[in-house]
């Protein structure tokens, strides 16, 4: 049972990285389109932070959204940080 559960939550996060690097999504439609509550789509987008994806909160009209970093945004993001600090 245990490992059934692991495999609906591992199906679930990859699930919610394919929407996306499909656009940009809000928790709520995250929550939406995979079938779980606006806290749980919270939890799922820390799980990919915690893989190594880098998922910025943009805003997006009057909205936020999550937008998957490409390598080079990352890299410049994280130059800009330290030319700040």
């Amino acid at each position: 049972m245990f490992y059934g559960h692991s495999e609906m939550i591992a199906g679930r996060i990859d699930l919610a990285l394919e929407l996306i690097e499909t656009g940009d999504h809000s928790t709520k439609t995250l929550a939406a389109e995979l079938g779980i509550s606006i806290p749980t789509a919270s939890r799922v987008i820390s799980a990919l932070r915690q893989r190594g994806y880098s998922i910025k909160s943009v805003k997006n009209g009057k909205a936020w959204a999550y937008r998957l970093m490409s390598p080079k945004q990352k890299s410049r993001a994280i130059s800009q940080e330290a030319t700040n600090a």
